[in-house]
């Protein structure tokens, strides 16, 4: 059986967590609120934590996880998306 994944903590924001210390994904999710699979989602592959990872899933919404900007070309603007949007409808 492969040992626990454990991730240092590198913040100063919660009054659970220690700073330099290692914890377990299910330690994180509970000391933040947060489920087992958004830590597992928001870190990846990065051996340290943040405060920003610990953010509760209704903040995170509000702020950079999931608010990305929808990209478009250099070369078009909104009305020629828009237009192409439409005219690539079948009839």
């Amino acid at each position: 059986m492969p040992a626990r994944i454990r991730k240092r903590y590198d913040g100063t924001k919660s009054d659970v967590l220690i700073n330099g210390q290692f914890y377990t994904y299910n330690e994180l999710a509970e000391a933040s609120g947060i489920t087992y699979k958004a830590i597992t989602n928001r870190l990846g592959r990065r051996p340290f934590v943040t405060d920003r990872d610990l953010v509760p899933v209704r903040e995170a919404k509000r702020r950079d996880y999931s608010a990305r900007k929808k990209r478009t070309s250099a070369f078009e603007d909104r009305c020629e998306t828009v237009m192409n949007k439409w005219l690539r409808k079948p009839l």
